[in-house]
């Protein structure tokens, strides 16, 4: 199983799933998991994360390698979110460890991680495009400064080029949503399987505690769409509810959320230890 960052602590959509995915794939699996890291990995962290898998390796990733590589993406035509993520150490491990080791099965989350397993052919590859990168990154342009326009339109038509490329190299396609399903640009599209993100209802069972606020926004705020959501949320929203306040709980609030926070109606928590405690 290849990740392309350390999947704990949960802050961030990508690593919740995989961290559950590689849950409930040990109860049926031994599994080696390859992690690209951007930081340093706490002993505590690395210990859950250990605890389900049979193999844990790591490779971290500096700042020159991932300028290195994401000029290398621009020269090669790729999306720079590829290079961004790729680490040369972690796919020489790979292909030796690929080589040497009987593994039946590679697992591989997001097609920033494709280029690591795409040419292993004696193994059977599954690919969690998870959403379509593309229609994300397209949604971003109008948002965008007009100086960062041109490399948002740029990344969007080399990630519609790349969904579509990488299809054809993995036996095996899934994805969250069959919305999303529909923007991968491949005549054979409708084999990607959908497996949604679930609930476990257990974890919502009431919690005493008194009501504080009226409205709730719960998620990675650094996340641009969630910048977006709440933007609109506190400026368009809220001023015609008077009498309804609002709390923003999530992970590295960015500058123009702290901003929204300013308001009198609004409290912003950053990281909370459990989400329960907010809903």
């Amino acid at each position: 199983m290849v990740v392309s960052r350390f999947p704990y602590p949960l802050e961030k959509g990508d690593k919740l799933r995989a961290f559950h995915q590689l849950k409930e794939l040990k109860t049926h699996f031994s599994i080696t998991l390859v992690a690209i890291c951007h930081r340093e990995i706490s002993n505590e962290e690395r210990q859950i994360v250990a605890a389900h898998c049979d193999k844990l390796v790591l490779f971290h990733q500096s700042w020159t390698q991932k300028i290195i590589q994401i000029l290398l993406a621009w020269m090669n035509n790729k999306p720079l979110q590829v290079g961004y993520f790729y680490n040369r150490n972690a796919y020489k491990w790979i292909q030796k460890y690929l080589s040497e080791e009987k593994i039946e099965l590679a697992y591989c989350q997001l097609i920033r991680c494709s280029e690591y397993l795409k040419e292993n052919h004696h193994v059977i590859k599954t690919l969690d495009y998870q959403d379509a990168f593309s229609l994300g990154v397209k949604r971003r342009i109008e948002s965008a400064p007009f100086y960062k326009r041109w490399l948002f339109q740029m990344e969007a038509k080399r990630l519609v080029r790349y969904e579509s490329r990488m299809f054809d190299f993995f036996e095996h396609k899934t994805m969250i949503s069959e919305q999303d399903q529909q923007f991968i640009m491949h005549p054979d599209a409708s084999e990607i399987v959908c497996i949604a993100n679930g609930i476990d209802p257990t974890f919502f069972e009431e919690i005493p505690r008194e009501k504080t606020h009226d409205l709730v926004f719960v998620g990675n705020m650094s996340y641009p769409p969630n910048i977006e959501a709440v933007t609109y949320l506190t400026e368009q929203l809220l001023p015609r509810l008077p009498h309804l306040n609002l709390l923003i709980s999530g992970s590295s609030p960015h500058a123009k959320v702290k901003k929204l926070a300013q308001d009198s109606r609004i409290e912003l928590t950053g990281w909370v230890d459990d989400i329960r405690t907010s809903y």
